[in-house]
């Protein structure tokens, strides 16, 4: 399962998320112990051992020949991110709150055949964004919680345990990095094959997905872009008694 980047509402609010996952990082110093298990691309996936002893923690990055501010407006347009999140099946945001706390839902699907004899994930997430560095890196940091706001539902595995964040930089006017890293235990019973893939491919192919939204969307959000980069990036909240 994975996670957004940012969320949050269209009119410029940003959510993070992931198909295989959203705050805190996960345990362990984020230097340490990775192993580069894949490089296509461009894009590069490494894992360690996390604290869940069934899956590995999860690290991805790459870089996007975009600005900074372009790639978060793709990120935070809710609505559209099953459009190049791997295997989403839903994704929304059910609250927001005044301190700027996003609770997303994510429901993920595995590839054909394994979707014959394996149920859909889905998780609730609660959300935080950070300005670590004004115009140039933001992070979203989402782990994963029990709400009423999203009851479950019937032959969908809930998870219950997973963590991990997005992190988004300007390399310079025109580039952008971006990092993610999950740490999950995906719940049910699931082949060894289904865990490589899912550590291994679909991470690479929610980023290059990310990738080709940012090509095909170019100009679709320059109002928001423009205010931004006017104005700066704020961390979105809901109105003072809003609901």
């Amino acid at each position: 399962m994975k996670c957004p980047l940012l969320a949050g509402p269209a009119r410029g609010g940003v959510a993070l998320l992931a198909l295989l996952a959203a705050g805190c990082l996960g345990p362990s110093p984020e230097g340490e112990g990775w192993t580069e298990v894949s490089r296509r691309s461009g894009i590069a996936v490494s894992l360690r051992q996390g604290s869940r002893p069934s899956f590995p923690e999860i690290r991805a990055e790459c870089t996007v020949e975009a600005p900074l501010y372009e790639v978060v407006a793709v990120m935070q347009d809710v609505a559209r991110y099953p459009e190049w999140s791997h295997n989403c099946r839903e994704f929304s945001l059910i609250h927001l709150d005044e301190q700027g706390i996003h609770t997303l839902y994510n429901r993920t699907f595995a590839p054909m055949p394994a979707s014959l004899v394996i149920s859909d994930r889905d998780v609730v997430l609660r959300t935080e964004l950070f300005i670590l560095e004004p115009d140039r890196r933001i992070e979203a940091r989402f782990r994963a919680v029990e709400s009423e706001l999203k009851r479950k539902v019937h032959g969908v595995v809930r998870m219950s345990s997973l963590e991990g964040m997005y992190r988004v930089t300007a390399l310079d006017s025109e580039r952008t990095l971006v990092e993610y890293r999950v740490d999950l235990d995906p719940g049910g019973s699931l082949p060894d094959w289904v865990k490589r893939f899912a550590s291994r491919d679909l991470p690479s192919k929610t980023l290059s997905g990310l990738r080709r939204q940012v090509d095909a969307t170019r100009g679709e959000y320059a109002e928001t872009v423009e205010r931004w980069t006017r104005e700066g990036f704020e961390v979105p909240r809901a109105e003072p008694g809003s609901r």
